[in-house]
């Protein structure tokens, strides 16, 4: 049919590569359990998971922004960088060639810091 439009789906080695992003990003998660312990009452709790919110959301803001250019040059810096890489090497793997050892280096990375949170 001509002058129809489908949608394209992500391979299936960008789709292995977002949920994989997603369960280490999870990991950040922790960080709210851990703060949540360290207070005795609920009117506590906004202060001890303000600066926690603050880092989740960062990475959020900076992924919106890189979505407009993948290929500049803080987003390559960045994408190693691990609260950033589980936004940015997803977006990299649907739209760029990410190679496999740039995706593993990120993620060993992502998974030092994720263990020593």
């Amino acid at each position: 049919m001509k002058g129809t439009s489908s949608v394209g789906f992500p391979g299936i080695a960008a789709t292995i590569s977002a949920v994989s992003w997603f369960l280490l990003g999870f990991f950040f998660a922790f960080l709210y359990a851990a703060a949540g312990s360290l207070v005795s009452r609920p009117e506590e709790l906004q202060s001890v998971v303000t600066p926690i919110m603050l880092i989740t959301m960062l990475p959020a803001g900076v992924a919106f922004v890189a979505a407009q250019d993948l290929s500049v040059t803080w987003v390559g810096v960045l994408r190693y960088i691990p609260p950033f890489s589980c936004l940015l090497m997803p977006m990299l793997a649907a739209v760029h060639e990410v190679g496999l050892w740039q995706q593993a280096a990120a993620a060993a990375l992502s998974w030092r810091q994720a263990l020593a949170s």
